[in-house]
């Protein structure tokens, strides 16, 4: 998360039926969904599994 604090569900991921808090500097991964407004973040592909030229 780059901007924003807000509650995300992680349900998919985790099987947790309650949101959780996201703040600046959290890490959010894939299958997260944001429902309640919008948030900024930004990709941290792994190595070798970036995208390719």
């Amino acid at each position: 998360m780059s901007k924003a604090l807000r509650p995300v569900d992680e349900s998919m991921l985790t099987g947790e039926s309650i949101p959780v808090d996201k703040k600046v500097g959290d890490e959010v991964v894939g299958a997260t969904i944001n429902k309640f407004g919008a948030f900024k973040f930004k990709g941290n592909p792994k190595v070798g599994q970036g995208i390719r030229p």
